[in-house]
């Protein structure tokens, strides 16, 4: 049984380390999307950088990369605490990959993708709530609300405890890996930028100089 808990762990890291929005863009074309708007090598920059199919597929592919392992690991019957310890595997792989140097993603798409086996509901949540979001153009906002938010949902709904605490896990790996997004820019405020990377996902107040700015750090990497 150990043994098993242990190749779930290693192969859900690894799984979640392939950098899909990196691969996608090099093949597509032939740049390294870290390079451009927000640095992001996630769906989110990716949409903007090079195109809005390109971004949908990344976000797909980053969701079967939090769902395999977790999907799996529940239909071999190993214990919800187990399934969610992949889960969350997957998503320390996307943040922290082993193929970029320990750099990565926001892991965003793949926790919605540990989300939908383990808690649809909460998938459903997050999408509904982020609708207004998206209309206003403030998705990071309602990102770090919405998943903030879901455990609290589960516990409301009657989740078990185990559950509970794997996706307020979920939601503490998002803001680690914002709040340690890359070097402090000179010139600035650590508090104000540790706002704006807690609310908006950026180092400045304005969206648009963000996204279109040349990124020349690499571990801005979502």
């Amino acid at each position: 049984m150990v043994w098993e808990l242990v190749l779930l762990i290693i192969g859900s890291y690894l799984l979640g380390a392939i950098p899909t929005g990196y691969i996608v863009t090099r093949r597509l074309r032939g740049v390294d999307v870290r390079e451009y708007g927000s640095g992001g090598i996630g769906g989110a920059n990716v949409w903007y950088a090079v195109s809005r199919w390109a971004g949908v597929l990344v976000l797909f592919l980053d969701m079967l990369k939090g769902a395999i392992p977790v999907t799996i690991a529940l239909l071999v019957g190993m214990p919800l605490a187990w399934a969610i310890a992949g889960g969350l595997t997957a998503i320390i792989g996307h943040n922290w990959s082993i193929f970029l140097r320990f750099r990565g993603g926001r892991g965003i798409g793949v926790s919605l993708g540990v989300l939908g086996p383990l808690f649809s509901w909460g998938l459903l949540l997050f999408f509904a709530i982020m609708v207004p979001f998206a209309i206003i153009r403030n998705i990071p906002l309602g990102i770090v609300l919405t998943i903030t938010a879901i455990p609290f949902a589960c516990w409301a709904m009657g989740g078990e405890p185990t559950l509970v605490y794997g996706l307020g896990a979920i939601a503490l790996l998002m803001l680690i890996r914002r709040i340690t997004a890359g070097r402090f820019p000179e010139g600035t405020s650590r508090r104000e930028v540790l706002i704006y990377r807690l609310l908006y996902d950026r180092d400045v107040r304005d969206r648009d100089a963000w996204v279109k700015r040349a990124s020349n750090d690499g571990d801005r990497a979502q």
